[in-house]
């Protein structure tokens, strides 16, 4: 917790916006310092979620490519058989 002492006006001002957004004056204060302080923003690999993406992804991709070739043999297949 923090204390801070405000000017009359600031605490008006922030008393005005917070009813515009309907947020309490508190959600406000964070709302907007977290906008003029923004988070250290991290480097896409360091998040231990990203390798877990990655593999899905091949995942992905690696069914992706056997339903194609499976689709192309079926294509063959029917396009064989009609000749």
């Amino acid at each position: 917790m923090m204390r801070i002492r405000l000017p009359p006006e600031l605490k008006d001002r922030i008393a005005d916006a917070a009813k515009a957004s309907g947020r309490s004056m508190n959600a406000e204060i964070v709302h907007t310092l977290s906008k003029a302080y923004p988070a250290e923003p991290k480097e896409v690999g360091d998040d231990p979620s990203f390798e877990e993406v990655r593999a899905l992804h091949r995942q992905m991709t690696l069914a992706i490519e056997k339903w194609v070739r499976e689709q192309d043999a079926q294509k063959a297949s029917r396009d064989n058989d009609l000749d």
